[in-house]
């Protein structure tokens, strides 16, 4: 019978040491993976305190209740200070506040503090080792009825996590972010009044509701666990029923953790049936005698750590097939076999993807290089069951992780898609990967054979028309057809809020449909946080969603809703993910410069055919490096970002010459929309490289877009590029057009012109647009603009000037007709006293003089052209320097322009200690010198006498040394030094 009870007991023990390391499990996991399992909060007791470490005698320990009790008995009743009996039942449990009333209402509040900061003596103290392991891990919240300052300062030393909110008033909750140390009975420093008389702890629940109903929600939201408090603590028992005061029997099972092997078995059981699931930690500390409740809690920390330790998640976890070698030489090739076991690791390798929007580089290029070698291999063996299927899965595969195809495979997967005989279904993702080959390589003739001759029925299920569809919205966008963008966009099915929801709204960004994009992040972000997913998941799509939503930071109010910072050092967010592969490109491509005149054949990392420039190893991983960059960025969907376009820019620039058609790569310098950046790479010979026929489609869609652009309000708030770098990248391209597609140019400037009232935004967006064009103006141009020039059109830009250096050869005019209607309005025109109404007039009398210079009314005109002088007594305009005028001898134009040249009035940008400014004085100083050259090659440098040169040789001598005097300003405010040291070198 004996035998039979120990038996017993040994069993029951097990069950319950069991028992408790099930607890610690459960625990442990709540704090690895919070998003899979549920978070976890602490509450923090004064017996945790003890763990601390003492600055002087290292005997001493932080005061508990009991002995803060005491102190406050003694003060009390100095004459019963060795009455044990009632020292003992007057500071037991909740006799302690009571104890503390009477010491408040003896003495007063403020000696109250004071008691309790003398007994804490927190100065004295600094966090132990268990202090700051404690705080180390994945708690969602910590609270703590301490009024000491360890936890903080301990929050101070520890390396990870160090993003706590300290929250000392329930003034600090609101906007509070997790994970927090919430002070819930003041804290030293931080006080006027601490929590601990029984008035403080029966008027709590109403003063600091809010901190009662934090606990609450923390209990409802998350697992509570307590460390550091008894059965008997005060602070214990109030605040347990104040939660089932509140919750009733909603009040959730909290852990009470500590040693309780002494507790009672009818303490245990009215623990029990509040809900209060003792945790007794004596069972991992089975026959250790001496400091059982440190070694206990350290024990308990250390394993709580061990369980909440992310493991490394292994995506592709075994490789068959890796060495074929080794596979031919000891059981030669059967393929049946071959793809039983490959359809194994595929169906494995898509099920762990598909919890993913991205990866970080280093699976993706683990898991691409396994499943390429694979492909290849698989695609020169002749015909076996299941060989397509294999290769459509593989196809998939590489898709997601970014990787390139070669020439020779893209050839053969080419070949599978032509093949009437494979099942339509079986190449669907092939054919998903090979478009979007064809659309980055440009070459949409053979794009669109593919599309135009498959049917939708392929794409069955969600996932594969969805990805269908994001293709077909990707080609009109790269197309510029943002109206069919939008309508394959509105097809894309979003059964639930997830990936598809967020590449949905990231496409809708890029096309200006804010407003939607931020209804699907708002919504995905919501159901997101639903769900108990994974915490490498939840790092995907909540990275995913913030990497989303930067892109409309503007309409967001709340951007505190999309933030990744619980995960921003997960390896799965996407948003980490896309920072390191920027970081990956910075540190590659410029390395060196890429060496010129040196072809390889053709290796494509993501087009059918290329041949471009090859370097060293270095040069090869900048454009590997590069082409992952970018496929990264076409996976998720994303345009390109302000922090990303000199990335992206220098990417692009990498991969130039990988391909013969760059539609796919301009429409990526396009969507930077930057100024600089687009006139940086759209270079003359970058135009003249990229073929003529490719260059007309593309002008014709930047015409489409600079339409849609004038229409509107809400037209032009969703054109994705502005207008400014929409006519500058047109005006570059029409060195390479005819003369009908830049007068459609000239004419779209002047709806422009006539549509804006911003005179600065007008300048910005015709202005240097027209300066470059006219390089490339003829009489042909001239012809198709003569209405616009005889109504005045751009006069703001001085168009007709334009047209100087153009031979006046009239065609399909009436010349008469012309010649009276030109004439009519540079009469009236020249009395007119808008300067620039009449600076065209005389624009239009230079361009047309060959013209009219027969006619009667010749004099008269010339004579109003010389009514209004300047200075010198040259025609007074601001597009003509005064050689233009120096074949009039009637007015003696050639002795007025000798009178300017010798009397040079270039205005100071120094003058009296002040900088003014230097645009206008370099225009000065260019037209003097222009005028002087001219002069002097009309003369053959016979106009000055000596005294003369050296009169205008020491003006000029005289105002480089005042201009110098900004050079030795001690700041350069704005750039001006800077400036001045460039002028002067130029001039």
């Amino acid at each position: 019978m004996e035998f039979s009870f120990s038996r017993l007991y040994m069993e029951v023990k097990a069950m319950n040491d069991k028992i408790v390391y099930s607890y610690i499990d459960e625990i442990g996991k709540r704090l690895g993976d919070p998003s899979l399992y549920g978070a976890a909060s602490l509450m923090v007791g004064a017996g945790f305190s003890k763990n601390a470490d003492c600055i002087g005698d290292k005997t001493n320990m932080p005061p508990d209740w009991s002995k803060l009790s005491e102190t406050m008995y003694e003060t009390l009743y100095p004459s019963e200070k060795d009455n044990e009996i009632r020292k003992a039942k007057e500071c037991f449990g909740k006799n302690a506040l009571i104890l503390a009333q009477k010491y408040e209402v003896t003495f007063d509040r403020q000696s109250l503090n004071s008691l309790i900061e003398r007994s804490i003596a927190d100065k004295n103290y600094v966090p132990g080792e268990l202090h700051r392991k404690l705080i180390e891990l994945n708690w969602n919240d910590v609270f703590t009825t301490n009024y000491d300052t360890l936890l903080e300062r301990a929050i101070e030393q520890i390396v990870a996590r160090k993003n706590y909110k300290i929250v000392y008033s329930q003034d600090d909750l609101p906007g509070s972010v997790r994970p927090r140390l919430v002070k819930l009975h003041g804290s030293i420093g931080h006080s006027s009044q601490y929590i601990i008389t029984e008035e403080d702890y029966r008027t709590y629940p109403d003063k600091y509701a809010p901190f009662v109903n934090t606990v609450q929600q923390s209990m409802l939201e998350t697992q509570l666990c307590l460390i550091g408090f008894s059965g008997t603590d005060p602070n214990f028992l109030n605040w347990l029923g104040w939660l089932r005061d509140n919750m009733e029997e909603n009040c959730p099972k909290m852990y009470l953790c500590g040693l309780f092997d002494n507790l009672g078995t009818a303490e245990r059981n009215i623990l029990e049936r509040k809900r209060i699931t003792i945790l007794d930690l004596s069972v991992l500390i089975e026959g250790i005698k001496e400091n059982r409740h440190y070694m206990a809690i350290k024990k308990f920390i250390e394993l709580l750590k061990q369980k909440s330790e992310k493991k490394k998640e292994d995506i592709l976890s075994e490789k068959p097939y890796e060495n074929f070698r080794e596979f031919d030489n000891k059981l030669g090739w059967n393929m049946n076999q071959y793809a039983k076991s490959m359809m194994n690791v595929v169906n494995h390798l898509i099920e762990k993807l598909d919890d993913y929007i991205c990866l970080p580089e280093n699976e993706a290029d683990d898991i691409g290089k396994y499943i390429d070698k694979q492909l290849r291999f698989i695609l020169d063996k002749d015909f076996f069951e299941q060989k397509y299927i294999v290769i459509n899965s593989y196809c998939r595969i590489l898709k997601k992780c970014n990787r390139p195809l070669y020439d020779h495979v893209a050839e053969k997967l080419r070949a599978i898609v032509d093949d009437t005989s494979v099942d339509e279904n079986m190449k669907s993702d092939i054919i998903l990967y090979l478009l979007q080959m064809y659309r980055l390589d440009g070459e949409f003739d053979d794009y669109l054979k593919i599309k135009n001759s498959i049917k939708a029925s392929i794409f069955d299920g969600t996932r594969k028309k969805n990805e269908y569809w994001i293709e077909c919205t990707k080609y009109h966008m790269c197309i510029l057809d943002m109206n069919e963008a939008y309508e394959s966009l509105n097809k894309i099915q979003i059964s639930s809020y997830g990936e598809y929801a967020l590449k949905k709204a990231s496409l809708l960004n890029q096309l200006n449909k804010k407003n939607e994009a931020k209804e699907l992040i708002t919504s995905t972000i919501a159901f997101v946080s639903q769900q108990r997913y994974s915490e490498n998941r939840n790092a995907s799509l909540i990275g995913y969603a913030n990497l989303v939503a930067r892109a409309s930071w503007t309409i967001f109010d709340g951007q505190e809703l999309f933030s990744d910072s619980l995960y921003e050092d997960n390896p799965f967010n996407c948003r980490k993910v896309v920072i390191e592969s920027r970081e990956s490109i910075i540190e590659t491509i410029f390395e060196n410069q890429r060496p010129q005149n040196c072809k390889i054949n053709s290796f494509n990392p993501n087009a059918y055919t290329i041949t471009y420039t090859m370097g060293s190893p270095k040069e090869l991983k900048k454009m590997e490096e590069s082409f992952k960059y970018l496929l990264l960025q076409d996976l998720l969907c994303i345009g390109v970002y302000r922090d990303h376009k000199n990335a992206t820019n220098a990417a692009i620039k990498n991969i130039d010459n990988t391909s013969s058609s760059p539609l796919w790569r301009w429409y990526k310098i396009l969507s930077t929309n930057d100024n600089h950046i687009c006139n940086m790479y759209f270079t003359r010979e970058r135009i003249y490289n990229a073929g003529l026929e490719f260059v007309q489609k593309f002008y014709g869609q930047l015409i489409s877009l600079l339409e849609i652009s004038m229409g509107d309000n809400k037209s032009k708030e969703e054109t994705f590029v502005d207008c400014k770098i929409l006519t500058d990248i047109a005006s570059k391209i029409t060195i390479v057009l005819d003369e009908d597609r830049i007068v459609k140019l000239i004419n779209i400037f002047i709806r422009i012109d006539e549509s804006l009232s911003d005179e600065d935004e007008k300048e910005a967006i015709i202005g240097n647009a027209l300066n470059i064009i006219r390089y490339s103006f003829n009489s042909k141009i001239l012809n198709e603009c003569i209405g616009d020039l005889l109504d005045n059109k751009l006069i703001d830009y001085r168009f007709t000037s334009f047209f100087n250096d153009v031979d006046c050869i009239l065609e399909e005019v009436e010349e008469q007709q012309f010649k009276e209607k030109l004439i009519n309005s540079i009469k009236i025109e020249l009395d007119s006293n808008d300067s620039k109404i009449r600076d065209n007039a005389i624009n239009k009398f230079k361009l047309f003089e060959k013209l009219i210079i027969d006619s009667v009314c010749y004099e008269q005109i010339l004579a109003k052209v010389w009514n209004q002088v300047d200075d010198f007594g040259l025609p007074l305009n601001n597009t003509y320097l005064p050689i233009a005028w120096i074949d009039d001898i009637k007015h003696k134009a050639e002795e007025k322009t000798i009178a300017y040249l010798l009397n040079p009035q270039i205005s100071n940008n120094y003058q009296d200690g002040i900088i003014l400014g230097g645009k206008t004085a370099d225009d000065q100083v260019l037209g003097y010198l222009t005028v002087l050259y001219q002069m002097l090659q009309n003369k053959n440098n016979c106009i000055f006498s000596k005294g003369q040169l050296c009169s205008i040789i020491e003006y000029f001598y005289n105002y480089v040394g005042n201009e110098r005097n900004i050079l030795d300003r001690s700041y350069d405010i704005m750039g001006l030094i800077s400036q001045t040291r460039e002028r002067l070198k130029k001039n």
